[in-house]
């Protein structure tokens, strides 16, 4: 059995539109049971974290729900973009805060300027410095991992694991 969270509404509908379980959740409080999936995916959702504290608790509860001996993905926007990245933020900074553009069926358009809304949301740029990066750490600081690949993938790192025990 497989999981999947996501923080990106768009990925949410492709997944229920190919009958996939996916949830919209709190990633430090997953409302799921213990050792029960084969997988679990989290996408979108790390770099939304602003403390490491957090950060660490949702790898922790990406892992509480894996069985011994199932994988988890986790794909976090990665500090170092390529030059035609869409993502606009100060390359120097790992935590920012990224312009969003509302979606103009939930904007409310300024009536004076009629330009869109755009919120500022927090993103932690995750960064890899060879042989471990923060995710990898983040993994093993969990202390019931073991770091299976961990790659750069479209201006995302990406770190694929297996949980090892119950702690």
């Amino acid at each position: 059995m497989a999981i999947f969270w996501l923080h990106v509404v768009s990925l949410v509908k492709i997944c229920k539109s190919r009958d996939l379980n996916v949830l919209v959740l709190d990633a430090l409080v997953v409302p799921l049971r213990s050792n029960t999936f084969d997988v679990a995916l989290s996408i979108a959702v790390l770099h939304h974290l602003s403390t490491l504290a957090h950060r660490l608790q949702a790898v922790k509860e990406v892992l509480r729900v894996l069985r011994v001996g199932g994988q988890g993905l986790i794909y976090a926007w990665a500090q170092e973009q390529t030059q035609d990245s869409r993502r606009a933020f100060d390359s120097h900074k790992q935590d920012c805060m990224v312009p969003w553009n509302l979606d103009k069926r939930f904007a409310k358009v300024d009536a004076d300027s009629g330009e869109p809304v755009v919120v500022q949301r927090y993103c932690h740029m995750f960064k890899e410095v060879r042989p471990t990066g923060e995710l990898d750490s983040l993994v093993r600081m969990s202390g019931n991992a073991v770091v299976n690949e961990s790659y750069y993938d479209q201006d995302n790192w990406a770190i694929r694991f297996t949980k090892t025990s119950d702690i």
